[in-house]
């Protein structure tokens, strides 16, 4: 038996433009494997989910 082991992409999507993260958002949220964990209007803005990214690496 042979198990697969499938990764995650975690995406932060930082645009300053509401309808390219809309956009994004959507396509994101569409496809298997990638998972949308924040929205955020540039990239100085930190939300609880960014915080929780940079300490992953």
């Amino acid at each position: 038996m042979i198990f697969c082991e499938r990764t995650v992409l975690r995406v932060l999507v930082a645009d300053d433009h509401e309808l390219t993260r809309y956009s994004l958002k959507l396509a994101l949220k569409a496809q298997e494997g990638i998972e949308l964990v924040g929205l955020a209007t540039d990239g100085q803005e930190r939300s609880p989910s960014s915080s929780a990214m940079s300490r992953m690496w």
